[in-house]
This record gives C-alpha cells, sequence and structure tokens, in this order.
C-alpha cells in the first residue's frame, strides 16, 4: 500500500527491475490510468473532489448567510 498512485508507479518500477512479480501494489488517489498498466496498480479514491466540493458549498452557503453547519460528514464511496 502506497500513500500515492505516484508511489505505486515507482514501487512497481523498483519491483520489476528487482524481478519481482508475486507482490500486489495499491495507491491512492484515483487514477484510472494505473488500470492500463502491466502489473495493474490498484488505486483507492479518497473522495478528494466530493470533499471540495461540500466544502466549497458550505462555505459559499456561510458567506451568503443561509445557514451555518457546525458538522459535516463525509460518506465513504
Amino acid at each position: 500500500m502506497c500513500a500515492s498512485d505516484t508511489l505505486a508507479l515507482g514501487t512497481i518500477k523498483r519491483l520489476q527491475e528487482l524481478g519481482r512479480e508475486d507482490i500486489v501494489v495499491t495507491g491512492v488517489g484515483g487514477n484510472e490510468l494505473l488500470s492500463f498498466l502491466f502489473p495493474n496498480i490498484y488505486s483507492i479514491d479518497p473522495g478528494y473532489q466530493q470533499a471540495g466540493e461540500k466544502a466549497a458549498n458550505l462555505l459559499i452557503s456561510q458567506l451568503t448567510g443561509n445557514k451555518t453547519i457546525s458538522h459535516l460528514t463525509q460518506e465513504a464511496v
């Protein structure tokens, strides 16, 4: 498990250089292009876009005086 898709790419490259083919690598970022590589890199989408949209909408609501939210939950997808 790598902290980002970029680190996952580097890890796969190094593992290939070492001749290792029996390891599965997972990254974080949700980059769909990684599924076209061989071997595949599985990527988890942490929902950054959805969280950003919710944060922007919350800020706009507060700036326009519509409502105050004391707690906001981001659901895992």
